[in-house]
């Protein structure tokens, strides 16, 4: 099971990456992609990498089962507040089309 849901996230997480790069090309002129690219590489590979380093400390302060379900929770606040967004993004967005 443990590998099945590496190969899901795993799959999921190369999925919204090139399309999140491919979206943000798509929208930069020609003579700035170079640096808006690298701009992206570096805040995903923040993204990526700072929660998991801060949760880190988060277990040496408070212990694996705490700092796990504290984790869990933020990143489920996250995405619900992420949908939020999206979902009125498009309601906006379909509101200006009609």
């Amino acid at each position: 099971m443990l590998v099945a849901a590496a190969a899901i996230a795993g799959t999921g997480l190369g999925i919204s990456f090139s399309g999140g790069l491919a979206a943000v090309i798509e929208r930069t002129p020609a003579e700035r992609r170079a640096e808006v690219s690298s701009a992206y590489f570096v805040v995903a590979y923040l993204g990526l990498s700072l929660p998991v380093v801060c949760d880190g400390f988060a277990v040496r302060a408070w212990g694996l089962r705490t700092a796990s379900v504290t984790f869990a929770i933020a990143i489920a606040l996250l995405a619900a507040l992420c949908l939020v967004a999206v979902l009125a993004q498009e309601a906006r967005a379909r509101r200006a089309a009609s």
